[in-house]
């Protein structure tokens, strides 16, 4: 089994839940035409699957929209040059106007109403569908239009950034405008098409090419997405799981942590036939430190006696805060029972080191006692009967000896 090193038992640095991503970056970038909803980490619910689909969907938006508004200025600007007549002409400036006006409407108004990116990206499918079937219907309004390949986008976004539920509601739409093309293309209408026969090739190709790459960065957006996600739940559930298992102002092993390693060390032990060695140490007069300076210097008190005792004992031992004022030490791998007096006299020094806590010189010393196996017992329970035992007849000593001492 490897051995903890030291770091094991340090607290380790907060961290937030969701941490920020490149796409909240570039939402901060955009806060102008973004709603506040998107921008602000805050409004972030910290349960996992929502996490995905907020980060998910503003990965999402800020790409489609960007490359979106890229798409209509071309297109505007090109089906403006090849329209025939003057009234086509501006039919193109008014839908592609009306295209604009609508996104910079949205999302301004979403901002400030602080509305859920659910109806964000509802707006945008339906935004999308109006300007498709503008865009259908200025070049002739049959299946054989650029304008179809668009369409198979709107369900993939809905999908993807919505839910499965509006996924297949835009799915039936979709399907709904494709039936009702093939119902009216028999009738021959007198439909306009600006589009050149020899060149409608060329504009079905460039509409595939835009509705792939729309539903590749969505693809994208949400598999990335869900990657970082599955990274920080990583973190987070061993970042939970030292905790759980430690002390919050020490960083040391808490008793949970303490009791497994004593057992795993006793283990070895018996397969190795070492010893094991379980130190108790009993702060002296702790409570004096606290009723008069304070519980804030009290916990830096202990805080540092805890790096002292940490700083010590070998990588290999186990440093643990059992309880208020009290501390235990596990050594396992000892090739002699002797090996353990060596290291609680450094113990015992270093607690009576005086220390410096906010400019205030407190001098602190402790009760140690130490319990080996096999001669103090050879199980969990015997060995902390003993050591718990050697630790108040220490006390009980000091204490004696200070009444002595006053006497």
């Amino acid at each position: 089994m490897k051995r903890p090193n030291r770091e094991d038992y340090r607290y380790p640095q907060a961290t937030p839940l969701v941490q920020p991503t490149r796409a909240m970056d570039i939402l901060r970038t955009l806060e102008l035409f973004t709603p506040r909803v998107l921008v602000n980490d805050t409004h972030l619910t910290h349960r996992a699957n929502n996490v995905a689909k907020e980060r998910t969907i503003a990965q999402m938006i800020v790409a489609v929209f960007l490359i979106s508004l890229i798409a209509i200025a071309g297109q505007c600007y090109l089906y403006y040059q090849i329209a025939p007549t003057e009234k086509l002409k501006a039919t193109v400036l008014a839908l592609y106007g009306f295209a604009y006006l609508y996104v910079f409407f949205a999302l301004f108004s979403f901002k400030f109403l602080h509305c859920s990116t659910s109806v964000l990206s509802n707006s945008y499918a339906g935004w999308t569908l109006m300007l498709t079937l503008g865009f259908h219907t200025l070049t002739g309004l049959t299946m054989q239009s650029p304008a179809v390949p668009l369409y198979f986008f709107i369900p993939a976004w809905a999908f993807l950034s919505c839910s499965s539920r509006s996924g297949l509601w835009w799915s039936a739409i979709v399907a709904g405008v494709f039936c009702t093309v093939t119902l009216i293309t028999p009738l021959q209408l007198d439909i306009p098409n600006i589009i050149p026969t020899d060149s409608l090739a060329s504009f079905r190709l460039a509409s595939s090419l835009l509705a792939l790459i729309l539903i590749a960065t969505c693809l994208y957006a949400h598999l990335n997405s869900f990657l970082a996600l599955a990274e920080e739940l990583d973190e987070d559930r061993l970042l939970y799981a030292h905790k759980a298992r430690h002390d919050p102002l020490t960083g040391l092993a808490n008793r949970e942590q303490f009791d497994m390693r004593l057992q795993n060390a006793l283990d070895d032990a018996i397969r190795h036939h070492q010893h094991v060695a379980l130190v108790y140490i009993d702060l002296n007069d702790f409570k004096a430190v606290n009723d008069t300076h304070g519980h804030q210097v009290g916990d830096k008190v202990l805080q540092t006696v805890s790096r002292r005792i940490n700083n010590v004992v070998r990588d290999s031992d186990t440093t643990a805060r059992l309880g208020g004022d009290e501390f235990g030490v596990v050594l396992p791998n000892l090739k002699a029972a002797h090996a353990a007096a060596h290291i609680v006299r450094k113990i015992e020094d270093t607690l009576l080191k005086p220390m410096t806590i906010d400019d205030i010189s407190i001098a602190i010393s402790g009760s140690v006692g130490l319990a080996i196996t096999p001669n103090d017992g050879i199980s969990a329970s015997s060995l902390t009967r003993s050591a718990d035992r050697n630790m108040y007849d220490a006390k009980r000593v000091k204490t004696q000896l200070e009444l002595v001492q006053a006497v």
